[in-house]
């Protein structure tokens, strides 16, 4: 029972108290009066009668006494009269039989009046003649009984209602701030931080609510800092300063980690964009315009990158910068090249000129191999003339050459996607749930990754339907397990998240398969959740509705999305795998990360690392406070059973 409540109750429980006790001390105290009132009145007619009695009891003429007794006697004031002589005789005897009128009988058997009788002894001379014995009717003590309680009930009712509602407004006044402080709490549980505007005058309350304003305000202010500070470590370590671009060595490390992680990427592309004769370009125009030109190229690298979802850009030296397309196909890069170019002939480059060279890499090159190939195409580009940009084959032709939507709607109508899982474990090993992965083979025999195939049927347009595949096939494993089920995660593409019928479709699902949606997670990648912020927080409150849980993937790739994370309601964050590279030796890089758990764990959101291949990951990682871990030290990708 809330405290509120508790005070209705009380107060409804003193009031009914004292409206009772106030309604029992106002009759008992009328009814007692009425009583004494009775008896005064019936003694004091007894006497009067008694001494008009006395000349006519003397002569005794009944006539006139039975006329005087009439007088009285009808007045309906009196139950009996009798008038006997000493000797027990009866001269005169009255007695009114009529009921108690307008009273309800329920009342006068409740509340009794005591019969009341008054004598008085007829003397004439110094001989007692008679005696008169006279009983009054309560019948008009009743009536008025009644009227008083009637008068006292309908009195107590307007108080006690009239109590009540000056209570419940007056309480609901001063209980309104604890009523903002619950409300603050549960916000700042939920990674907000609001203020309580309306300060009470009651002094407790009003320090309660001072100290939680004060408390919300510093969580803010720490939040703030944090994530301003991770800005700008970020900015410092990863970036270029003058084009905002990645680094030489923040780009070697995204490389390396598309080359290593297989199923989030493992192939894809690398463009090279160089300047050449750069120095009779500030020779001639000054090296204000210079930078204002490079900053341009890297205004339309930003731009490409945008349109390309996991896409990288970065100047890597003076003159040269370079691109990273994960999973994209020589078309997708063979269009940019076009685009690109397109767009650099617009802006004014004499005397200098700009080569591009594109090359492949796969799970097997390594990041000095495939910055070499990138280098070869834009040497290559360079002597080709027009156009200005060069791409090397792809070493998979068979790959570039299958029909992708044909195969993959295969795939989908006869079930053969494989189903892979890979742990997600604590420190010490335990379990804290699996990532569910694709396998499927395609008509060459290719054991493709899972990040692939969700590129192929990404630009297929097959996504959603990829998607609920998946999402189908894990629920059903999970209600088949039972009891012996655990946490599973489902990586959901950026195009579902822009769908609404995606969104509709899954809350259905969720809500015909409730116990097993209580085990589902759902992996977005960190650039969705940027494209698709709204979508992003709709889904997030979706899944917690059915007690899902949401983790944000990729997590530190882009230093603006550390404000966004604030909005978002998710469960876990999972550091992008490049941040892997030389934690032990890179200082900054170790800062910087420090600094995005923190924002994290400010955020009551669990931490994730990938790439963990060793204990001494395992050990270095822990002394970061990361919690939880991924990669082949915890176990491989293996087949669901």
């Amino acid at each position: 029972m809330t405290f509120s409540k508790q005070l209705y109750t009380l107060i409804l429980l003193t009031s009914l108290l004292m409206a009772g006790g106030t309604l029992y001390i106002s009759i008992e105290n009328t009814r007692s009066y009425l009583t004494l009132q009775l008896a005064a009145q019936t003694q004091n007619t007894a006497d009067s009668l008694g001494l008009s009695l006395v000349p006519y009891m003397k002569n005794k003429d009944i006539a006139a006494m039975d006329t005087m007794v009439n007088a009285v006697f009808d007045s309906g004031y009196y139950k009996s009269l009798t008038l006997k002589t000493m000797s027990g005789s009866i001269l005169i005897a009255r007695e009114n039989t009529s009921r108690v009128e307008n009273v309800p009988e329920w009342f006068t058997r409740s509340l009794r009046l005591p019969t009341t009788e008054a004598e008085s002894v007829i003397t004439t001379g110094w001989i007692q003649a008679g005696k008169l014995t006279l009983s009054a009717h309560p019948g008009f003590a009743y009536k008025k009984l009644w009227d008083a309680s009637k008068e006292v009930i309908w009195w107590s009712l307007m108080v006690f209602i009239l109590t009540l509602i000056l209570s419940f407004l007056l309480l609901r006044e001063i209980l309104k701030p604890l009523s903002a402080v619950e409300q603050q709490a549960l916000d700042i549980c939920n990674r907000e931080f609001p203020i309580v505007r309306e300060i009470p005058k009651t002094r407790e309350l009003n320090r309660v609510v001072l100290a939680m304003n004060k408390m919300s305000s510093k969580m803010e202010s720490i939040t703030t800092e944090l994530t301003r500070r991770a800005e700008r470590i970020h900015k410092q370590t990863d970036y270029d300063e003058l084009t905002g671009l990645l680094n030489s060595n923040r780009f070697s490390s995204a490389l390396e980690s598309a080359i290593r992680n297989v199923e989030q990427a493992g192939s894809g592309y690398i463009a090279m964009i160089r300047l050449h004769h750069f120095d009779n370009y500030n020779k001639q125009h000054g090296h204000l315009a210079g930078d204002k030109l490079l900053g341009e190229i890297a205004k339309l690298l930003k731009e490409s990158c945008v349109k390309l979802p996991s896409a990288n850009a970065a100047r890597i030296s003076g003159v040269d910068f370079a691109m990273i397309f994960p999973l994209a196909t020589s078309d997708t890069v063979t269009l940019f090249a076009e685009s690109l170019s397109a767009k650099l002939a617009l802006l004014n480059l004499k005397p200098t000129s700009i080569s591009i060279g594109i090359a492949p890499f796969n799970e097997q090159s390594n990041v000095e191999e495939a910055i070499k190939d990138a280098d070869v195409a834009v040497t290559s580009a360079q002597y080709q003339g027009i156009p200005n940009f060069h791409i090397l084959p792809s070493g998979n032709i068979a790959i570039e050459q299958l029909d992708w939507e044909k195969l993959t709607r295969e795939l989908l109508e006869h079930e053969q996607i494989e189903l892979w899982s890979q742990p997600i474990m604590t420190p010490e090993s335990r379990l804290i749930y699996s990532e569910v992965l694709m396998r499927i083979r395609d008509t060459f025999g290719t054991n493709m990754s899972s990040a692939t195939f969700a590129a192929i049927a990404e630009r297929m347009g097959l996504h959603i339907e990829l998607d609920k595949y998946v999402i189908s096939h894990v629920i059903n494993i999970i209600e088949q397990l039972g009891t012996s089920a655990t946490p599973m995660a489902v990586n959901i593409s950026a195009g579902s998240i822009r769908e609404s019928n995606f969104t509709l479709w899954l809350q259905q699902q969720m809500k015909a398969h409730q116990q097993a949606s209580a085990m589902l997670l759902f992996e977005i990648t960190e650039y969705a959740a940027m494209q698709n912020i709204e979508n992003t927080g709709y889904l997030i409150d979706l899944a917690h509705q059915y007690h899902g849980r949401i983790v944000i993937e990729h997590y530190g790739t882009r230093p603006e999305f550390f404000q966004t994370l604030r909005q978002l309601k998710a469960d876990y964050v999972k550091l992008d795998s490049s941040y892997v590279k030389d934690i032990t030796e890179n200082n900054e890089r170790r800062s910087f990360l420090q600094t995005i758990i923190d924002i994290a764990n400010s955020l009551d959101m669990g931490v994730i690392i990938e790439h963990i291949e060793t204990a001494d990951d395992v050990q270095n990682f822990e002394a970061l406070g990361i919690k939880a871990m991924q990669g082949f030290y915890f176990g491989k990708p293996s087949p669901i059973k």
